[in-house]
């Protein structure tokens, strides 16, 4: 074999080699210490990617709360942004909810936002956010200033690499212990919590 044979058979291998690493995008981590809720010690973790203007994740929401009011030990559940292109306003509101965590109030302000999501899905200015910041007994200009701050997106984007990097295109999707739920399957969520060890 000639020696520029073997240099083209070399640069197949390494060609091929990098190709398929383009290929499998490692999973990313999403944002450190994400909106939580649960026992933190709990041996099973769901977690979930939501849209805060999806009515279905506003429905599961309920569903979630009543599963860790059932089983307050057993569970953590995690939520993880994945504002979906279609709704328009999905991305504002979890930086607003992102912008609320910055104060301890990241989950009441979810749950403000999925109780009044067809309030504020239909606001063209979308100036509740900063009414419910205020109901919340938040700093309102620390809330502003967290909610224009690239940090904030910085933590929603690392959420959406996460979801992108597992391949989603839709929410809510649950994850239990790492593993992917058919949404047939997510809505049995309390059955499987109660069946899990």
């Amino acid at each position: 074999m000639s020696i520029s044979t073997q240099i083209c058979l070399l640069l197949i291998l390494i060609l091929g080699a990098i190709s398929s690493s383009f290929g499998q995008l490692a999973v990313q981590p999403g944002a450190s210490d994400p909106l939580h809720f649960g026992n933190p010690d709990a041996q099973m973790k769901i977690e979930v990617f939501i849209d805060l203007q999806c009515p279905a994740c506003a429905d599961y929401n309920e569903r979630l709360r009543a599963v860790e009011e059932k089983y307050p030990k057993k569970v953590q559940i995690i939520f993880r942004h994945f504002p979906l292109a279609m709704h328009d306003k999905a991305m504002i509101a979890a930086r607003a909810v992102e912008a609320a965590n910055e104060q301890g109030k990241g989950l009441q302000m979810t749950d403000l936002m999925f109780a009044n999501q067809k309030l504020w899905s239909d606001d063209p200015k979308v100036k509740m956010f900063a009414g419910y910041a205020r109901r919340l007994g938040l700093d309102l200009d620390r809330f502003s200033r967290n909610f224009d701050s690239e940090a904030i997106l910085n933590r929603v984007q690392q959420d959406i690499a996460r979801a992108r990097s597992l391949k989603l295109n839709s929410t809510p999707t649950v994850f239990i212990d790492g593993k992917e739920l058919t949404y047939p399957e997510a809505l049995e969520i309390e059955k499987i919590v109660s069946e899990g060890n």
